[in-house]
């Protein structure tokens, strides 16, 4: 980040030039970090643990984006289950498997919202982000190009 290049000096000389550099993390420090957040919960099996954080270590080693992965291989299990208890009432909840992951992978980095944002330019992007953040702000469904 270069924020303190930004700044101007009077208020650089104030805030000082160290930096705080965060490494990315190791696969071995995700699978521990999303072992812990999921220890009471045992709808993981561990191998599809240690392929998240394989995958997160080699792309960006970013935990958020491993916890993203997780959470939306949840929400496809859980889709599949209820889909399969309309069918049969008796069925029960399986375990989150690698392939599960996969699927949430690639769903992530191949769906149609992802390949859209990343062919658009630089000022539509702003647009894009503009926009998001007017409707967070005014919590509307709708608003207005100007206030954007």
């Amino acid at each position: 980040m270069d924020l303190p290049e930004r700044l101007q000096s009077k208020i650089t000389s104030r805030i000082g030039k160290e930096r705080l550099v965060y490494e990315p993390y190791k696969a071995d420090q995700i699978e521990m970090i999303l072992e812990s957040r999921l220890k009471d919960i045992s709808i993981f099996e561990a191998r599809s643990l240690n392929l998240v954080s394989k995958k997160v270590a080699t792309v960006s080693g970013d935990i958020r984006r491993s916890l993203q992965i997780t959470k939306r291989a949840v929400e496809l299990q859980r889709d599949k289950y209820l889909a399969e208890k309309e069918v049969n009432p008796d069925a029960k909840v399986s375990k989150i498997t690698v392939n599960d992951i996969c699927t949430a992978c690639d769903e992530m980095s191949n769906s149609k919202t992802v390949q859209v944002l990343k062919g658009l330019r630089k000022f539509e992007v702003l647009v894009v982000i503009a926009l998001y953040l007017e409707l967070k702000s005014s919590k509307q469904l709708k608003v207005l190009m100007d206030n954007v």
